[in-house]
């Protein structure tokens, strides 16, 4: 959901340490449990983290690489919407 402030910021948090967690990104970010898990279900539907397998950290499928040409592509196409 790239409408939500903190998706972005997420993102490259578990990037930065190479796995997904709701933990890591409450201690991360300063946020709830909720909205962490949240989060990381948001992260896991967009496709950058793996599923949910037991207790275990979630394997990060993108690169930073990657996820800057997502939000290049989607800040290009609100420029063309709001023209």
């Amino acid at each position: 959901d790239l409408g939500d402030p903190l998706f972005r910021e997420a993102c490259e948090v578990v990037i930065r340490h190479k796995q997904g967690s709701v933990s890591l990104l409450q201690r991360r970010l300063g946020i709830g449990y909720q909205r962490a898990a949240r989060l990381i279900d948001k992260l896991e539907q967009a496709g950058v983290v793996s599923a949910f397998d037991g207790s275990k950290a979630r394997d990060v499928l993108v690169d930073q690489e990657y996820l800057n040409t997502v939000f290049a592509g989607a800040a290009e196409r609100v420029a063309d919407e709001s023209k």
